[in-house]
């Protein structure tokens, strides 16, 4: 069973996590526990979407369109990978935390914010989908496990199936599924996925996710 740790100093971590990779990224938004409020957290849920680049991986080699050089540098900055990896679509870190006094910091956390010290051992989950499974992994990934239970027994009801382009529509043919994008006039309705609590996302460029700053401790 995961350790529960405390929800201030747990949404002040996300934050300054989330503060530290935005610029490298084109969305990013806090998930799970953290974002439905929870008064105990067992993890930090990050989503994004990376701001990519092309450039040749070995001499000789063709260019490749992948996350920028520097996103990896920064992923690989804030904590200690344990899964993963900054190109892949998932990735499991422990962050850096505040050492004692008279310590050099990690450069992404303000000195002297010792409160982050009870976070020791916490995990943070980073989810990086496709640009069109974005808002599908949002949803999924802020939970809790019976809602996410809940939206993708929707959507199957109504024929669809989740892929790393998004939903698409399921119809059987000779050749197995055939996948199609939904249409403007075949929106599921399902649950919203927007929180009540005072938790939310500020960090997505342009999207409707960007909401109120919770106050930094």
């Amino acid at each position: 069973m995961k350790r529960a740790f405390p929800y201030p100093p747990a949404r002040d971590l996300a934050i300054a996590l989330g503060e530290y990779l935005m610029p490298h990224c084109e969305k990013l938004n806090i998930a799970g526990s953290i974002r439905r409020g929870n008064a105990a957290v067992s993890d930090i849920e990050l989503i994004c979407l990376p701001a990519l680049e092309s450039r040749s991986l070995a001499l000789f080699s063709p260019p490749q369109t992948g996350p920028s050089e520097a996103f990896i540098k920064t992923v690989h900055a804030i904590g200690t990978p344990l899964k993963g990896s900054p190109n892949g679509r998932y990735m499991r870190l422990i962050p850096y935390l505040p050492l004692e006094e008279g310590k050099q910091l990690p450069v992404w956390l303000e000195k002297g914010n010792t409160e982050l010290l009870v976070l020791e051992g916490i995990e943070l989950d980073l989810f990086i989908p496709q640009p069109e499974d974005y808002f599908r992994q949002f949803a999924i990934r802020t939970g809790s496990a019976e809602y996410s239970r809940k939206i993708a027994n929707a959507w199957v009801r109504k024929g669809w199936c989740g892929t790393e382009q998004g939903l698409r529509k399921k119809a059987t043919a000779s050749t197995g599924y055939r996948q199609e994008k939904p249409s403007g006039s075949a929106r599921m309705k399902m649950p919203s996925a927007h929180p009540s609590g005072p938790t939310k996302n500020r960090f997505s460029n342009g999207s409707t996710c960007r909401t109120m700053k919770p106050a930094m401790r």
